[in-house]
């Protein structure tokens, strides 16, 4: 079995038209490996970050790059001077299986394995799990990252999912310690970190000009390309912001309407731009003298393994993070500076500006290659075709 025998379905922990997440790198990443892709969109109640704006007016980041990719929604209706939308009744909650087991049996034609990836526990409820030779989760963060939730109530679905499944995806150690312990029968647990598209990602930002957003800006820009939303410390990076005023600070992304509050009164150095394009985000991480990831703590920095970190190494860029598990073998090879309050962040600012080492530009450039999508995506092929393939 190879890699075109797979006929896989990833339902995504995000729409399409979202901003771009590994739910879409790693579609695009296994159609370019030869596998037929169906990426079928979560229903609204179920996307994380919730969307700010209606479905019509979403920003559409890359729609080129889903060529040759069937993209399944669930319809939903929307009253005109009403502020509600509605599903008929034929796709209520109960009945979202019966209408994705038509809509994907038409659409999964051809291929000799059908198998699902699932990244969002909330799921369970609503795939068809018969039309599948084999169903992955693939667990890209805590599950309560993903759900939003804060109790740990929807534990039950994770564990109701994790029941069903015939192998579990992880981005990190953490989750794949995690997963062992949840999972209550043997079934293979591998790791398929996050990435990025590394040849697409070098030519992006020396083909295009520099943003013109950051073009008054005074160096050196320190900036951040992401969520704006729950995971980011903002209260540190404000206070960075102010303890070096000599800095432009710039945060570039979608964001939450609590994130906009605390940024109404941020520094006079401290830039926030709306979501662009992702073709536009290399151009911006190549004016960056630095990159940062200032994610809070808690679930997300014991078990993230941050894309972005992945798309600044592209460029050869320094990296200064909050404390994050997945990164501290990084920091020990003077890749990454770490800073948990704003007084640390701001020193580790000081030191990886002052990084002119060729050999770490070079380390960060190897590191993304070796964790390029592709490679990625080659990862997920073996491992699913080790799931179906009988053994004695």
């Amino acid at each position: 079995m190879q890699a075109e025998d797979l006929h896989i379905v990833v339902f995504g922990s995000v729409a399409h038209d979202q901003m771009v997440q590994r739910a879409h790198q790693m579609t695009w990443a296994l159609r370019d490996a030869g596998c037929h892709v169906v990426y079928v969109d979560p229903p609204e109640h179920l996307m994380t970050p919730r969307p700010l704006r209606g479905r019509a007016d979403r920003r559409t980041g890359m729609p080129q790059m889903f060529e040759g990719v069937p993209i399944v929604s669930i319809p939903r209706f929307h009253l005109a001077g009403l502020n509600f939308s509605f599903a008929p009744f034929l796709l209520r909650e109960r009945n979202v299986p019966r209408y994705l087991l038509r809509a994907l049996g038409r659409s999964t034609d051809g291929g000799s394995a059908r198998v699902a990836v699932v990244q969002n526990p909330l799921q369970v409820t609503h795939i068809p799990f018969g039309l599948f030779d084999a169903v992955v989760y693939d667990c890209l963060d805590d599950y309560r990252v993903v759900t939003e939730d804060e109790t740990g109530e929807m534990r039950p679905l994770l564990l109701a999912l994790l029941e069903r499944v015939d192998g579990v995806f992880v981005t990190s150690k953490t989750l794949e310690d995690q997963m062992h312990f949840s999972l209550k029968r043997q079934v293979p647990v591998v790791r398929i970190p996050n990435g990025v598209n590394d040849g697409w990602f070098l030519r992006q930002a020396l083909e295009q000009s520099p943003p013109p957003e950051l073009a008054a800006l005074p160096g050196p820009i320190i900036g951040y390309v992401g969520g704006i939303y729950q995971w980011i410390d903002l209260e540190l990076v404000i206070g960075v912001a102010r303890r070096r005023p000599r800095y432009s600070f710039v945060l570039v992304g979608p964001s939450s309407e609590e994130a906009r509050q605390l940024l109404a009164d941020r520094p006079e150095n401290l830039t926030v731009i709306d979501e662009v394009p992702y073709e536009r985000v290399p151009s911006f991480i190549n004016a960056f003298a630095v990159g940062m990831i200032p994610f809070n703590g808690g679930a997300i920095a014991d078990t993230t393994d941050p894309i972005k970190l992945y798309e600044y190494f592209t460029l050869g860029r320094p990296v200064v993070a909050t404390p994050m598990r997945q990164l501290e073998d990084y920091a020990l090879e003077s890749l990454v500076w770490i800073g948990a309050s704003a007084d640390e962040f701001a020193v580790a600012l000081d030191r990886a500006l002052k990084d002119h080492s060729i050999d770490h530009a070079q380390s960060r450039v190897a590191l993304a290659r070796s964790h390029s999508w592709a490679a990625q995506a080659a990862r997920a092929v073996d491992a699913l075709v080790g799931i179906l393939t009988p053994h004695p």
